[in-house]
């Protein structure tokens, strides 16, 4: 039988691996005679082609995205019979990719325009690893990658008084595409989620590693952390979702941000709402700081220890 994807279970165990530096991918490949498009009817070209040439596509679509994540293809050949092992099997493709680090190949593997040329951003967000019911009954949490169609839910969402006095974006269209679509393609290191509340999309959230802001690293001082971003929309408000969607995000963005030990929020001090939500989801208090182009803000941490639950 083929096997295309990683399952939940495979991914969670080369992330305990704790790997820290280069990684190397094996792909063994075997084309069919004429290629299946029966899962993907948009993307089927006019005439029938083969396994080999519907394979020759998808390399063309993947390679710009693969070297702009800074990963790049250090083998690449032919297969054939085993010199060495069972006379039954045969592999006609073989390639070695290799990525700076887990976090790029994440980050490259989750990326939307990738993904999209593959027919499969859909599937992906509309059922990701990450889904699953969360520590509060009866509640299914489920954490999606924000694509552009939800940019008229943002323009909402930043429109909403108890939203717009902590988020200062624009309720505008414009903003949306120009400040998230250039993170929707991989161009920035900010990772975008939506969060979705038994089917329904409910807050928007966002990670990234701190190192990757080193003025913002350096105000908060927090070594080797991950750091969080949220909002919740007024519908799925003061129902108690805040801690469990703050505690399974913390997770999430710690499994995708393999190399990071910790995960740390920073809401402003008068946002009451939000950092007691964080005391309930686990988070610490560690001290406060002051960014030159805010409010006090109060230092939440959480430990990857901590999740183990």
């Amino acid at each position: 039988m083929p096997f295309l994807e990683p399952t939940d279970e495979t991914a969670e165990a080369l992330l305990r691996r704790g790997i820290d530096g280069p990684i190397t991918m094996l792909n063994l490949l075997r084309f069919r005679d004429v290629a299946d498009y029966s899962a993907d009817p948009d993307l089927a070209p006019s005439a029938p082609i083969s396994g080999a040439e519907a394979y020759r596509r998808y390399a063309e679509h993947t390679m710009p995205h693969l070297l702009a994540s800074g990963g790049e293809v250090i083998f690449e050949g032919s297969g054939g019979e085993f010199f060495i092992g069972p006379t039954d099997e045969r592999w006609d493709h073989v390639l070695l990719v290799r990525q700076a680090s887990l976090d790029d190949f994440f980050a490259f593997a989750s990326n939307e325009a990738y993904l999209a040329g593959l027919g499969r951003a859909r599937r992906l967000a509309a059922a990701p690893p990450q889904c699953g019911p969360a520590d509060v009954s009866d509640v299914a949490l489920c954490f999606r990658p924000l694509v552009r169609d939800d940019f008229g839910q943002l323009v909402e969402w930043f429109a909403e008084p108890a939203i717009a006095r902590w988020w200062d974006h624009p309720a505008e269209l414009d903003f949306m595409r120009t400040k998230y679509g250039p993170r929707i393609d991989g161009e920035e290191p900010t990772s975008m989620w939506i969060v979705e509340i038994d089917g329904e999309p409910a807050g928007l959230l966002q990670h990234y590693r701190h190192v990757d802001y080193p003025a913002h690293d350096a105000v908060v001082g927090v070594p080797d952390a991950v750091g969080i971003d949220y909002l919740i929309g007024s519908q799925h408000r003061g129902r108690g979702l805040a801690a469990p969607v703050l505690r399974a995000f913390a997770r999430h963005a710690l499994t995708q941000r393999a190399s990071m030990s910790v995960c740390v929020a920073t809401p402003a001090q008068e946002n009451t709402a939000s950092w007691r939500a964080l005391e309930r989801a686990g988070f610490d208090r560690h001290g406060e700081c002051t960014p030159p182009d805010g409010p006090i803000e109060f230092i939440y941490v959480i430990d990857r220890s901590q999740l183990d639950d």
